[in-house]
């Protein structure tokens, strides 16, 4: 079995585009993806989770850390109750003091609260389990470059802040309209991800 680091067309040579405007293209193409082709979404989500728990990754992992997803992003739910299924540690992202991210202990009995700005759904009052402990990250993103493995986020730097010091893998999901050819400036404080299924 592999993990699969799979490589798209290589990049274009071309100025690089502003994140604030390739985060709102991303945005437009992943809603009319939800909005107008539901099923193909659901195809293509169905297909990675087949992949993901194929991998090394997944099937090492005692503990994994999710976040709740938007409804035009991947949809982490199914993802959740598999690993339920399979008797492994679920826990789920909540932000906390000074934009830092800490994952708490969720539950079929967990109480989930709305947040803002972005109505996820975060735990109420679960402790939060040590970075340490968890064997296995599922980072979200809005666009992924297959290349460098380094995914654009909403823009509050979330993931790239626990990314810095975690020790287990990093792995995110990636639609095919998550893949893209536009560039964006990488900054030093982003955090590529060890393992993009696409």
């Amino acid at each position: 079995m592999t993990d699969f680091h799979h490589s798209k067309v290589p990049p274009e040579p071309g100025t690089l585009l502003a994140k604030s405007l390739v985060r709102n293209l991303q945005k437009e193409r992943l809603q009319t993806l939800a909005n107008d082709s539901a099923s193909l979404k659901r195809q293509q989500e169905q297909r990675l989770y087949d992949l993901l728990y194929q991998t090394k990754a997944w099937q090492a992992a005692h503990t994994i850390a999710v976040t709740s997803s938007l409804p035009f992003e991947v949809n982490t739910m199914p993802v959740i109750k598999r690993a339920w299924q399979e008797n492994k540690r679920v826990t789920l992202a909540r932000v906390g003091d000074a934009k830092r991210l800490t994952f708490h202990r969720y539950t079929e009995d967990t109480k989930l609260v709305p947040t803002k700005p972005f109505g996820l759904l975060e735990p109420a009052n679960t402790a939060a389990v040590p970075p340490s402990e968890i064997d296995l990250v599922l980072a979200p993103g809005l666009a992924f470059d297959s290349d460098s493995h380094v995914r654009l986020g909403f823009g509050g730097g979330y993931y790239d802040r626990f990314l810095q010091n975690y020790q287990g893998t990093s792995l995110s999901l990636a639609l095919s309209e998550q893949v893209i050819h536009e560039r964006w400036p990488v900054d030093a404080f982003d955090v590529p991800v060890d393992i993009i299924i696409q």
